[in-house]
């Protein structure tokens, strides 16, 4: 093929391109024609709020997306869905599977520590009330625990087996406080901790380390000088008058990493670190009431005292 041809050739392409660019471009212009490119909300009759201006279902999809960046790029492919994209919340970004935390506000939690103390609060008084008008002392409580032993109560009692147990008439103050523990009338309240709160009300109660020994024997039904983990918490909850043994859990775990044989919440607790965490840590265990002893050797004194006692 000679040069010529070749020219001819090439320009007869050229000419087809020039052809398709021409036609490409007035399809454009066909379909843009009644489209008013600097006002997009003439382009749509449907209408949102503001103001009364119409605007396309697009800006309406960034409006509600919060902003001009709020829906970025939604049709490219491989984007992610918009409730996958992390919040934003204190400055931290936080996946939108954990974004529920992000509602979580540190006063909710002194709420919830208040509530819980006033909760405490009155449980003690009830307590202390029933004390004074059926004159119970450290003699009649131990009496109750003979008797539900005899009577074969279970370790859960309801109200009715409440008032036999106590030889007492109902009274809307017994029905208040028994609420107060079992949260209901019809629930059903730990027989051990009843008496133990019982024992710690008395107006003129025992000493602190006769009512520890006498909390460690009576959960210590198989006198093998152990008991579990979860009675353990009992003596606590008894300790601090509190609602439920997961509201003292977290000071049985750190009573617990103090303890020489009882390595996790699986093992039991022995008498022997038992002895040694009431001496140590006599706030955690009594938090409302001075701590045994003034100086350095009174408070050996006390300790050892208390450890002949067990």
């Amino acid at each position: 093929m000679s040069d010529t041809e070749l020219d001819e050739e090439a320009e007869e392409e050229w000419e087809d391109e020039e052809e398709m660019e021409e036609e490409y471009e007035e399809e454009e212009e066909d379909e843009t024609e009644d489209l008013d490119l600097k006002k997009p909300w003439k382009n749509d009759k449907k209408t949102t709020g503001r103001k009364g201006k119409k605007v396309s279902s697009s800006e309406e999809e960034m409006v509600q997306g919060g902003g001009k960046l709020g829906r970025v790029d939604l049709k490219i492919k491989g984007s992610a869905p918009i409730d996958d994209i992390p919040e934003q919340k204190f400055g931290k970004k936080i996946p939108a599977a954990n974004a529920a935390l992000a509602n979580f506000e540190p006063a909710d939690a002194i709420k919830e520590i208040t509530k819980q103390r006033n909760e405490q609060q009155v449980r003690k008084q009830l307590m202390r009330d029933v004390c004074l008008k059926y004159h119970f002392d450290a003699k009649a409580i131990r009496q109750i625990y003979g008797l539900a032993l005899e009577m074969q109560l279970p370790n859960k009692i309801e109200f009715k087996q409440f008032l036999r147990m106590l030889n007492v008439d109902e009274t809307p103050h017994l029905r208040s406080l028994f609420v107060g523990i079992a949260g209901t009338i019809n629930g059903f309240v730990n027989l051990r901790l009843l008496l133990m709160m019982l024992m710690n009300s008395l107006q003129n109660p025992p000493s602190k380390d006769e009512r520890l020994k006498w909390a460690f024997g009576i959960l210590d039904e198989h006198e093998d000088r152990m008991i579990p983990y979860e009675d353990f918490l009992l003596i606590l909850q008894a300790n601090y008058f509190a609602g439920s043994p997961s509201d003292v859990d977290s000071k049985g775990k750190l009573l617990l990493k103090e303890t020489s044989n009882s390595k996790s919440a699986e093992d039991p607790i022995q008498l022997e670190d038992y002895q040694r965490l009431c001496v140590k840590f006599q706030s955690l265990f009594f938090p409302n009431e001075v701590a045994m002893g003034g100086g350095g050797a009174q408070q050996n004194s006390a300790a050892a005292k208390m450890l002949g006692m067990f």
